[in-house]
Formats: structure tokens, C-alpha cells, sequence
């Protein structure tokens, strides 16, 4: 029996992986050919900054898909309760679902030699709560799931509509249609009518919706077609505090960012982003080196990554507040981290963030961190200059 059990385990983990990789191909595909299509754009004479523009937020949109596809491998070993969420047009994901997705599918189609014409009508709709990440993510999945539906071509239409209390999105093809057995099943784990792909497809997406408090069904007839439907609650979108107190708060100044991570890459980017803000950055490629320059020279933040080679990020926000407990530390970390939380908190962590994050969601807890903790505007060199 126990042989059994990891025997199925092995072969879950398998079928999880081979539908990650299913994801990301889908995704690398489109970010190569938005970004083949930009350096195109840019290569004219003048460039054409309209159309780059709108590549450029497909590849962030892109790059966001495949932060849930991480999160949705992180979901198969521990359930998230982290989840950000917030006011959501299901009419917008429909449209980025579509965009995101129409250079695969129109190139597999051209490939196989068919025609498959996708149709939006979008109706008058209120907002839902929720994750538009992975609720993109699922319209997403369910296009390509009718695609491979349509082997002779055909059409598929999303809609959505509303009764007041629900909203509903459907996907409709006019493919082969499913066999009953196969409609009884389609939610279960690991079931997969495909010897290659994402066993766990459909039951990640039944897993994403219950999430979001709705529903997803299936109605389907052999040679006439499969419509799935999901339904989300209406939900009055909570008032942004947030927002106003952002506007009502004074502005942090210029203030002096310590940068601790061994990726070259991460800390070029992150000296961009605060760099755009106006602060001065000192960068530090591990955790020792940090360590001596904030005993040198201070520092009114700290933004150290988690997983280093030598010191951690731990031991550097405890290094730091043992030399000044007032000094806030960002810890920065790709691993799923909740569960440790307090442990995290313990070492003198102020704020977490999750890779990969938005320049937006970055700058914002970096702000945030430094009104809250009264810092900025050189309390660096005041407090030196004070000892």
C-alpha cells in the first residue's frame, strides 16, 4: 500500500510538472514573439511608441501569468492564504485572456491548416472580488482547452452577463463535445483525457473559483459543442482607504536604500526602481559586505533578498537591528514563505515582499515602509552626526 501511495504521488508530481511546463511554454511564446514584435516597432524610423507601448503591457501582463504559474505550483504543496485581491472587471479579463493567449492558438491553428475565429461579447457587468491574475489565468486555460476542442476549426464565443447577484463568464465552442463520463470527471485531480499535458488544468481552475467563492460547470453534447460557465458573486469592492491616506500623507524624501542580493539582475533592477524615486542606493552582493557598509555608513532601509550564500537574509536583518533596532528591514524572497512568517518576523523582518513583484507593488511597500517608520530625508546622517 505504501508503494502504492508513493507510486500515485510520483506520478501527481509528474503530471504538475509537465503542466507548468505546458504554462510556460504558452507563455514564452508570447513574450518572444511581443518582444520580436517590439524590437520591430522600435526599429522604425520614428518608432512606432503607440504600438510599442501596448506590446510592452502585453509582456508585464505576460510576466504576471507566469508569477501565477508559480504560485500555482506553490498551491499543489500548501494551501495560500495570501492571495491579494481586489476590485475585478471579469469584461477586462475576458479581453487580456484573449490577448494574451490569440499568437499561440492562431499560430497552432495556421499550423494544422484550420481556422478558429474567437468572439467576445461582453455585456454590462458589475465588478467581482478577486485575483484578476488568476482569474485571467483561468479564462485563459479554457480558451486553449476549446481551441484543442475546435480539430476541424470553428468558433468560440466568450460572453458575460449578470442577474445582479451573480456575474457569469462562458466559454462556448462548437467543437466535438464531451461524453458524459468524461463531464463527470473533468473537476477530479489528475484526471486527463490527454497522454501529455496538464492533468491538474481543470482542477486547478475548479480550485482558483471555489477560491473566489463561485462556481464553474460544464454543458456539453457530443458533435454540437462544450459551454463552460463560471459564475462570481457581486461584490461592492471595499472603499480604498489606502488611496486616500496615500494622498493625505506627507511625502517621504529622499532617503539612503541599503540593497542586499547576490543576483546582479535583481540589484540593478531594484536600483532602478529606487533610483526613480529619488533615493540613493548603495548596493551589497551578500550579506557580510551589507553588514559593513550599514556599520559604516547607516542606512534608512534595508531591502535584503532571503536565500544568499554566506549570511542570509535573516542574519542581516538581525545584524542591522542589533545595530540600530529603528532602521526597517524589506525582506525579498521567491520561496513561499508564510508559514515561516513569524520566525521571519522574530529576526527583525519589517515588511515581506514576494518575487516577482511589480515595480508598482515594490515602490509602494518601500514608501509605505519609510513613512511608517518616520524615516527618510538623510536620518542617517543626522543620526551619525548625533553620535
Amino acid at each position: 500500500q505504501t508503494h502504492l501511495v508513493e507510486s500515485e504521488r510520483i506520478n501527481a508530481v509528474g503530471q504538475l510538472a509537465a503542466g507548468v511546463a505546458h504554462d510556460f511554454n504558452n507563455l514564452l511564446t508570447g513574450m518572444l514573439g511581443q518582444a520580436e514584435l517590439l524590437q520591430m516597432d522600435l526599429a522604425e524610423s520614428p518608432p512606432a511608441i503607440e504600438s510599442s507601448r501596448k506590446k510592452a503591457e502585453l509582456l508585464e501582463t505576460l510576466a504576471l501569468q507566469g508569477a501565477a504559474v508559480v504560485r500555482r505550483m506553490q498551491d499543489f504543496a500548501r494551501i495560500r492564504k495570501d492571495t491579494p485581491s481586489g476590485a475585478v472587471d471579469l469584461n477586462v479579463v475576458m479581453r487580456n485572456a484573449v490577448e494574451v493567449t490569440q499568437g499561440k492558438w492562431k499560430d497552432e491553428c495556421f499550423a494544422r491548416g484550420v481556422q478558429v475565429n474567437v468572439r467576445m461579447e461582453p455585456g454590462k457587468i458589475p465588478l467581482t472580488e478577486g485575483n484578476d491574475s488568476e482569474l485571467t489565468q483561468v479564462v485563459s486555460n479554457l480558451i486553449f482547452n476549446a481551441v484543442e476542442a475546435l480539430s476541424g476549426g470553428g468558433e468560440i464565443v466568450l460572453a458575460t452577463q449578470s442577474d445582479g447577484k451573480d456575474i457569469r463568464l462562458t466559454v462556448t465552442d462548437n467543437g466535438v463535445g464531451m461524453p458524459a463520463e468524461v463531464q463527470q470527471r473533468i473537476f477530479e485531480p489528475f484526471f486527463t483525457t490527454k497522454e501529455l499535458g496538464q492533468g491538474l488544468g481543470m482542477s486547478v481552475i475548479y480550485g482558483i473559483v471555489a477560491r473566489h467563492r463561485g462556481e464553474i460547470t460544464v454543458h456539453s453534447e457530443k458533435k454540437k459543442g462544450t459551454t463552460i460557465e463560471m459564475r462570481l458573486p457581486v461584490v461592492a469592492p471595499a472603499a480604498k482607504k489606502g488611496d486616500t491616506d496615500r494622498e493625505k500623507a506627507v511625502p517621504v524624501g529622499p532617503a539612503r536604500v541599503l540593497v542586499v542580493d547576490d543576483s546582479d539582475l535583481n540589484r540593478a533592477l531594484f536600483e532602478g526602481y529606487l533610483a526613480s524615486l529619488g533615493h540613493k542606493v548603495r548596493l551589497a552582493g551578500n550579506g557580510q559586505e551589507a553588514l559593513s557598509i550599514f556599520e559604516r555608513e547607516g542606512a534608512d532601509l534595508v531591502i535584503t533578498d532571503l536565500s544568499m550564500p554566506g549570511l542570509s537574509g535573516l542574519q542581516v536583518a538581525e545584524g542591522v537591528k542589533k545595530q540600530n533596532p529603528n532602521v526597517p528591514v524589506i525582506l525579498v524572497s521567491g520561496w513561499a514563505i508564510q508559514q515561516d512568517e513569524p520566525r521571519i518576523r522574530d529576526s527583525g523582518v519589517d515588511r515581506i515582499l514576494q518575487k516577482p513583484c511589480s515595480i508598482a507593488k515594490f515602490q509602494e511597500a518601500v514608501q509605505e515602509t519609510l513613512r511608517v517608520a518616520g524615516r527618510g530625508g538623510n536620518n542617517a546622517e543626522r543620526e551619525r552626526a548625533a553620535l
